[in-house]
């Protein structure tokens, strides 16, 4: 991801390296919590296509809405 890769066979490599271990049909939901993890969901979905997904970075996409309007004069 850091070099602006989020789908292809090299992020599907790595996440087979990474969530291979888990069992698909035990997990219910998956929190995306840091900012770029939004960018590889799909390729994370294959993994989990039963999950509930949860993205962090909506939460903190609203929080700095807030902020900045708070601060506007």
């Amino acid at each position: 991801m850091k070099l602006g890769v989020v789908s292809g066979p090299a992020i599907k490599d790595f996440l087979a390296d990474n969530l291979s271990e888990f069992n698909a049909n035990q997990i219910d939901g998956v929190v995306l919590g840091c900012t770029h993890y939004p960018f590889v969901r799909n390729s994370i979905q294959e993994f989990f296509p039963n999950a509930n997904f949860y993205d962090g970075f909506l939460g903190g996409n609203q929080d700095a809405q807030a902020q900045t309007q708070r601060r506007q004069p």
